[in-house]
């Protein structure tokens, strides 16, 4: 039977076998190094990515909330505007409010990395915004300006809930953003 501290020593007798084996080793520690690096540097950025678009949806649905509450806020009654709308009915009801979706628009793509329901209250949220935006379009068409005075008051206190609404939405995923991201808490 054969010794296999002799077969070793034979390796290791050899200068020419044994640089060989280093140098395999070497070489296989230098890949298996720079592979465990990459890993580590993609779980990062993918990290980072999350973050920020966290950070950006948080922050934008905030600001929406913060400009929704002004606009109601701001807003005459719909009693006041029934009179100054029967005083002449030329006029036209002008509200404004900017439309803040410009991180939501660019990010849809990334979405995917948001919990299930974080995503569900941020959709909603948005969607009721969308609906905000398209019912303030809606002053400007011929249809809102030839609606009787009851059509008016009716669409624009409709337009007030649904703000509201929005607003109640925003901080429910401004809230679950909270939960599940503690670095927002702050």
């Amino acid at each position: 039977m054969a010794d296999p501290t002799g077969d070793l020593s034979l390796l290791t007798a050899d200068p020419r076998v044994l640089g060989a084996v280093v140098a395999g080793a070497a070489t296989l520690a230098v890949f298996a190094s720079s592979k465990i690096y990459d890993v580590w540097v993609t779980a990062k950025v993918k990290r980072d990515n999350k973050r920020r678009l966290i950070n950006a949806l948080y922050t934008e649905i905030g600001h929406n909330k913060e400009e929704l509450i002004k606009a109601v806020q701001t807003s005459p009654s719909t009693a006041a505007l029934m009179r100054a709308l029967m005083e002449d009915d030329r006029r036209t009801v002008h509200m404004v409010y900017a439309k803040n979706m410009r991180f939501f628009e660019d990010l849809k793509s990334e979405l995917h990395v948001l919990p299930a329901a974080l995503l569900g209250h941020t959709v909603k949220f948005y969607n009721c915004l969308e609906s905000v935006y398209a019912q303030m379009d809606g002053f400007e068409r011929e249809s809102f300006k030839t609606m009787t005075p009851a059509g008016k008051r009716a669409t624009m206190e409709n337009l007030i809930d649904k703000m509201l609404e929005a607003t109640a939405l925003a901080g429910m995923a401004r809230g679950q953003f909270e939960a599940h991201f503690t670095h927002l808490r702050d």
